[in-house]
């Protein structure tokens, strides 16, 4: 047998508060847990992307690419478009992540023993 409690001014009943919050704990841990994911994916991507940095580096290639920058966010913002998300806010944070690390101005300072 439920024992139902009307909670002041809201015209819910206690049941409803235990649902709703468990419902809502439920959502935020799988929120959680993508969150990990995305980290992991970060931390991968930045990985991958040293290594061709590193190569570039080796071959006397600039760090920064414009055409593969526009390449890049032409495919996500159109993959976001796919999955019904904002391109926009897709393209943000793409930015923030290509600008990290290969971006215009991360070039490394001249060695000043090469010069």
């Amino acid at each position: 047998m439920s024992v139902y409690m009307k909670v002041p001014q809201s015209g819910i009943e206690v049941d409803e508060i235990a649902l709703f919050s468990q419902a809502l704990d439920q959502i935020r841990r799988q929120i959680d847990q993508v969150d990990n994911e995305l980290i992991a994916l970060i931390a991968k991507r930045a990985r991958l992307t040293e290594g061709a940095l590193a190569l570039k580096s080796q071959h006397g290639m600039p760090r920064y690419c414009p055409q593969r920058e526009r390449e890049i966010l032409g495919r996500v913002t159109a993959l976001a478009s796919g999955y019904g998300i904002d391109p926009l806010a897709v393209a943000g944070v793409f930015m923030l992540l290509l600008r990290q690390y290969a971006g215009p101005g991360n070039e490394p300072a001249a060695d000043p023993e090469s010069q």
